[in-house]
């Protein structure tokens, strides 16, 4: 052979040595047959895909082990591509593998019969089962995302830069008035045509600003929408991702947070001024009354007098109501009958309601006991009375009941307010012009009123709300305009048994003989307080602080019986006082007074069970009798 031909035949030598190289390293099967698709050729890689030895192939038809569902597109799709020769015919199917399994293949057949080289059908097949179990489980992964996005209260939207909705899934779609996957293909600018707002924030995410956060309301729903910008692999804006969260539950919260720390803040304002307040009529009220107890008096000016004490009531008792709907009133609670309280009532209610309006009262019997303070229920009841008055200008029906009920957790699920375990109600109902849910938002709001300008302070519900909470109770109302309203109030129910209170003394008869230091550092109350007891027999010792009234106990040589001091004092406070005060003289009875709330006395150390306190206003006949009780008991 010449060198010619050598060289010529290394060179074919070493391209057969490439082309088997490629063909057996190469991860596709690469067989060849005849026109009848029997195997003539099987690359080494077709162990890999089917798990055969390529030997075991040659002279074997090549849809063999092919699944019978398919040997009729296979065997069509190998025709098409000898009836076509050059052209590559593809096909997808399922065939068994060595180890019995059944796996996915996808193979492309060409015609080279009429090539010298090749002389055969060119079969060129794959194993697809992992890319088919890929898909299979990103496919039931989407589902189950897209299950699981339809159960949260979120709408999830995809918009691409054609504002061309893509995506629309989630449960707040439904409460929005859309099913999902019903806005695919709609156009988002058409869709908030009328929402500005939300137009501006889709513009900007597809212009390329990175996140946007949007509150909105529609259809009663408050939800906050995430807008996201979606991105290809060159960072260029190919749509917007929008989650939107209903949050109606979190801003009705909030709403309650800020109504609570509105009451606060007027609470606390409230319960300044009260203070003030009774000390000014703790004096008004009591040189009142010591005025009219003399005998010698003036027809006239027992009028005006008369006419002043009952300004001072009145005044005495809008302090009440600021300290009640702050719920910071001290309380002076007794086992009540609600019964025999709204029996006691009836007829002041009848003259205070008018004779247009018809009082009808069914009572429950018998009926559990409450735990409060009668004279708060009864501003209650008074207070329910008049709101419903009020509310039929053209007369009516109001309804007083009473009942046992029992709360259970279920019951306080939709009622948070409520405490569970037996209750006793008490419900004002009226058949007026009823109120909207707008109003029905705001009712216990401190000032809020729908009368007209002159004919309410807005503290009537704000108190009653006051009263409810601070006993421990709950109240719920139910109104529809034109149908009237009923206000329901429930208190906890106790078995303890009604216990009778005495009735308040004569003042003619609360005299004393013993000896009280007196210590108060507001000069009209304890003017008021040394008249009083001055003119009833005590000797009284005065003091403006409690290191002077420790000085007048060292200085007097006498018994001292009874300690009357202010709580709240600059310098010493009246519990300081009284234990420095019983360190000499052990003793000595303690009787504190206070016009502040409840909260300031306890941060005192006064409001303890066996802590005898009587509250500002108080006139000279309460103060003569709590006194005596003091001085007199065993």
């Amino acid at each position: 052979m010449t060198a010619a031909g050598r060289a010529s035949a290394t060179a074919l030598r070493l391209s057969e040595e490439r082309f088997r190289a490629l063909v057996e390293q190469n991860s596709d099967a690469i067989v060849v047959t005849d026109a009848a698709a029997m195997v003539t050729y099987a690359s080494e890689s077709i162990a890999r895909v089917t798990g055969t030895p390529p030997a075991d192939w040659i002279g074997r038809r090549l849809f063999e082990r092919v699944d019978p569902l398919y040997c009729g597109v296979v065997e069509a799709a190998f025709a098409r591509a000898v009836e076509r020769e050059g052209e590559f015919v593809f096909v997808e199917y399922r065939s068994r593998h060595a180890d019995g399994s059944w796996r996915d293949r996808e193979a492309s057949f060409v015609n080279r019969l009429a090539d010298p080289a090749v002389l055969g059908v060119i079969a060129n097949f794959r194993d697809t089962s992992e890319r088919h179990r890929a898909k299979d489980d990103l496919q039931r992964t989407t589902e189950q995302l897209r299950a699981v996005i339809s159960s949260l209260p979120i709408a999830l939207w995809a918009i691409d830069r054609g504002g061309r909705i893509t995506l629309s899934e989630g449960k707040l779609l439904e409460r929005l008035g859309f099913a999902p996957g019903q806005l695919v293909g709609q156009s988002v600018f058409e869709l908030y045509q009328d929402a500005p707002q939300v137009l501006d924030v889709i513009h900007r995410a597809l212009a390329g600003e990175v996140a946007i956060a949007l509150s909105t309301e529609a259809h009663g729903i408050t939800f906050d929408s995430h807008y996201v910008v979606m991105r290809n692999d060159d960072g260029a804006v190919t749509g917007v991702i929008s989650v939107a969260v209903d949050v109606s539950d979190r801003v009705q919260l909030e709403e309650r947070l800020r109504q609570v720390l509105k009451m606060e803040a007027v609470g606390g304002l409230a319960a300044g001024i009260a203070h003030d307040f009774n000390n000014l009529l703790t004096a008004i009220l009591g040189f009142s009354e010591l005025v009219l107890a003399r005998s010698d008096l003036a027809a006239a000016v027992r009028l005006d007098m008369e006419q002043i004490r009952g300004a001072g009531t009145s005044a005495a008792a809008l302090t009440r109501q600021l300290l009640a709907f702050s719920r910071k009133q001290i309380l002076q609670p007794q086992i009540l009958d609600l019964n025999q309280l709204v029996e006691r009532t009836e007829k002041l209610l009848q003259r205070t309601i008018g004779e247009d309006i018809h009082l009808v009262t069914t009572l429950a019997a018998p009926l559990g006991r409450v735990y409060a303070d009668p004279g708060q229920i009864d501003q209650v009841i008074l207070n329910l009375a008049v709101n419903a008055r009020d509310a039929m200008p053209a007369g009516g029906t109001m309804t007083i009941e009473t009942a046992n009920v029992d709360f259970d957790e279920a019951y306080r699920t939709g009622h948070p307010d409520a405490a569970s375990g037996p209750h006793v109600m008490v419900a004002v109902s009226d058949t007026g012009v009823g109120m909207d849910e707008g109003v029905r938002a705001h009712l216990f709001e401190p000032f809020f009123t729908t009368k007209a300008r002159g004919k309410g302070t807005g503290l009537g519900l704000a108190t009653v709300y006051g009263i409810v909470k601070q006993s421990e109770g709950s109240i719920s109302v139910t109104s529809e305009p034109g149908r009237g309203t009923s206000f329901k109030v429930y208190l906890p129910r106790t078995a303890h048994a009604v216990i009778e209170t005495a009735a308040l003394c004569a003042m003619s008869l609360l005299r004393g003989t013993e000896t009280v230091l007196l210590v108060e550092d507001q000069p009209e109350v304890r003017a008021v307080a040394l008249a009083c007891l001055a003119r009833h027999g005590y000797r009284v010792l005065e003091a403006s602080r409690g290191d002077d009234a420790l000085q007048v106990a060292a200085h007097y040589a006498g018994p001292i019986h009874l300690l009357l001091t202010d709580v709240v004092m600059p310098a010493m406070s009246g519990a300081d006082l009284a234990r420095e005060l019983l360190r000499i003289r052990p003793d000595v009875r303690v009787l504190y007074a206070s016009g502040y709330d409840e909260s300031v006395i306890v941060s005192h150390g006064v409001l303890e069970p066996d802590v005898d306190l009587i509250l500002k206003p108080f006139t000279p006949e309460r103060l003569l009798q709590k006194i005596r009780d003091v001085l007199d008991r065993r």
